[in-house]
């Protein structure tokens, strides 16, 4: 598909749904990280997924300034099956489960992903247990020139990130960090890792960006516009052309039944 094909299947399923999310973009290279500088009219990204993870994806939209926020799920196939679930979930921050609170909290960015490595023959109590010991997310707040992030467990690292995916600074093992807004910065992720009985980097978090707008208001998507002019020099040189082959091969025909 080029790029135009995908954004009419976009724009073509806008009126159908009350959110949009693109799913695994990475899967079979379906988009490139490049579409996202031009893609709109979606309103999540899967950035994490038990079969591909599309970060690139990810900072691309955002370095276009593009309002994409995260989900994370497994992608699970097989319920039976103790690998596929609990690697990776959306936590949502929603006041109760009702579908519009989901949509709320999800379309303002009221969320973080989670990635979990899975210790080898882990059974489902065992994730259950794993599941309610996950560290929680307690502020994210932003003061002044300062980003601050705090959870009620230590971190083995906090890391940031900006334009075009370029790590921005690092912060030790502590359950808070804070991180000074620069003047370039359009926008700021956050990745948390976590230390885990099996394994050093055996959880990392992903929550949604901060990003900066002149009015200090969440980014609004722009429509994609029709460029006219050159969708009719494109049909006129394509039916043009068609009509060339047509007449010449025509002519051609009558040229070899008269030999």
């Amino acid at each position: 598909q080029s790029l135009c094909q995908k954004q009419y299947i976009l724009n073509r399923l806008r009126g159908t749904a009350e959110m949009i999310s693109i799913n695994h973009p990475a899967f079979f290279g379906g988009y490139s990280p490049s579409d996202f500088r031009y893609l709109t009219g979606y309103d999540l990204l899967e950035v994490l997924n038990g079969y591909r993870n599309s970060i690139p994806h990810w900072d691309s939209a955002l370095s276009a300034g593009k309002p994409a926020f995260l989900m994370a799920d497994d992608d699970m196939h097989v319920i039976a099956d103790p690998r596929e679930p609990s690697r990776r979930l959306t936590v949502i921050n929603a006041p109760d489960n009702r579908s519009q609170s989901i949509y709320a909290a999800l379309r303002t960015g009221r969320a973080y992903g989670v990635e979990m490595k899975m210790p080898k023959g882990e059974t489902y109590d065992r994730k259950a247990l794993r599941l309610d010991n996950l560290a929680r997310v307690q502020i994210i707040t932003v003061s002044g020139d300062s980003l601050k992030i705090s959870l009620n467990k230590k971190v083995l690292e906090f890391r940031f990130f900006g334009q075009n995916g370029k790590m921005l600074a690092k912060a030790g093992k502590s359950s808070s960090a804070v991180y000074l807004l620069q003047p370039s910065d359009t926008y700021v992720r956050t990745v948390i890792l976590f230390s885990t009985a099996h394994d050093r980097e055996g959880t990392t978090y992903y929550l949604n960006p901060v990003m900066r707008t002149p009015d200090g208001k969440r980014p609004i998507m722009t429509a994609a516009v029709v460029d006219t002019r050159s969708t009719w020099v494109k049909r006129i040189i394509g039916f043009g052309t068609l009509l060339f082959l047509l007449i010449n091969g025509l002519v051609l025909r009558r040229r070899f039944r008269k030999r």
